[in-house]
């Protein structure tokens, strides 16, 4: 299986990618996978809507990667330059410099999917579950439905029944990126259900349907699972 930016580059899946994490031990060592992020520097970004926006977060995973791994062991991500790699890590990316924030705020949003959301991830254990398979354009769509559903069954949304009530648990990506799930009036959702988290209730329907008959049929409070940002290693 490989990892398909444009019909003329590709990498292979990356076997340091696991279902429980990252091991970064093994990164450095990678040579297809180190040439490939030498690569970035000149390669074009694709076209087409589809291919660009799997490329993005192709790139945005393996630079990611690429970063913890310069300076593995570590117990965070956030133990990089102040807790603000995201912003002040610079890249060159197709003859442009370009920060992790830039990617995800400036080249994928523009897209208005957000599934992209469970498609990122920014290794840490509170982050949907990064994925060794590519994004490929050509079976995109299908990917990020696997992605969401993946996301929302594993650590993205929790319920609790209790006897003075129920709780829906969301993780702080729904609550950070509120505005990036849209609420819209085709499924409405119960008057009760804060508007800011309007659009995350209707994703979180869209792709669980257990989670969809919970959260039509039943009254809760909403609050936040705290983020767990130690390192997704495996080692």
């Amino acid at each position: 299986m490989f990892w398909m930016f444009s019909t003329a580059f590709a990498i292979p899946t990356l076997e340091f990618v696991t279902d429980s994490g990252v091991r970064y031990s093994e990164v450095e060592s990678h040579v297809e996978f180190q040439q490939w992020i030498d690569s970035l520097a000149t390669i074009d970004v694709p076209s087409s809507p589809e291919a660009e926006k799997a490329f993005w977060i192709n790139v945005y995973n393996g630079l990611t990667i690429d970063t913890v791994a310069d300076a593995y062991p570590i117990s965070s991500i956030r133990d990089l330059e102040g807790g603000k790699v995201w912003t002040t890590r610079t890249f060159t990316v197709s003859n442009q410099a370009i920060t992790l924030d830039n990617i995800e705020k400036i080249r994928l949003a523009k897209f208005k999917d957000p599934r992209i959301h469970a498609a990122l991830n920014c290794a840490a254990k509170g982050c949907p579950t990064l994925l060794s398979a590519p994004y490929d354009a050509k079976i995109l769509d299908q990917q990020l439905n696997s992605a969401s559903q993946q996301w929302i069954r594993e650590n993205g949304v929790r319920w609790e029944t209790g006897w003075f009530g129920n709780t829906l648990y969301l993780n702080r990506i729904f609550d950070w990126y509120a505005t990036d799930f849209p609420c819209t009036e085709a499924l409405p959702v119960p008057a009760f259900v804060p508007k800011k988290y309007c659009g995350a209730i209707q994703f979180i329907a869209e792709h669980n349907i257990e989670y969809r008959d919970i959260l039509y049929s039943n009254t809760y409070s909403i609050e936040l699972i705290e983020y767990d940002w130690s390192l997704n290693d495996v080692r």
